[in-house]
């Protein structure tokens, strides 16, 4: 179990790592006129994960459908060790249109295959940051209860 004091660390700790380890995606990275989200993630199956396994956050533009999803944001990386676990994602608001409709999207890989996802997308305010997102995710195949 985390105590809050140790979460605290660890979180600074992850989102300095997390940018840190993805220079390839500056879109991960704090700045002037950016927005961030973070929080926690987290899924509720009892399952050790690989020290493989990856983690993939994205900011997507929902405002055109699902058909039509641009990615503004993405962040990667390995999510080794207990849930929940911190994230940290920023993005240009910029590249939202006027009727943007941010939304956060996630899921887990291991070896190749998704093993869990969040079914529905986090609405993010197009305007402001948020911290305290907590994302739960589903395993593939499951039904979800709520599917949030």
């Amino acid at each position: 179990m985390i105590r809050p004091a140790d979460g605290a660390a660890l979180l600074c700790a992850l989102a300095l790592a997390g940018c840190a380890a993805t220079p390839e995606m500056p879109s991960g990275a704090p700045g002037p006129g950016r927005l961030c989200a973070s929080g926690l993630v987290t899924y509720r199956e009892t399952l050790a994960l690989t020290p493989e396994a990856r983690l993939d956050l994205r900011v997507v533009d929902l405002s055109r459908g699902m058909a039509a999803v641009t990615v503004l944001a993405k962040v990667e990386g390995r999510i080794a060790g207990p849930v929940p676990r911190p994230f940290r994602i920023c993005y240009d608001p910029a590249g939202f249109g006027m009727e943007a409709k941010p939304a956060l999207r996630a899921w887990i890989e291991d070896r190749q295959a998704t093993l869990f996802y969040k079914r529905a997308a986090v609405l993010l305010p197009p305007d402001q940051s948020v911290d305290n997102v907590y994302l739960v995710l589903d395993a593939l195949g499951s039904t979800g209860g709520d599917g949030r």
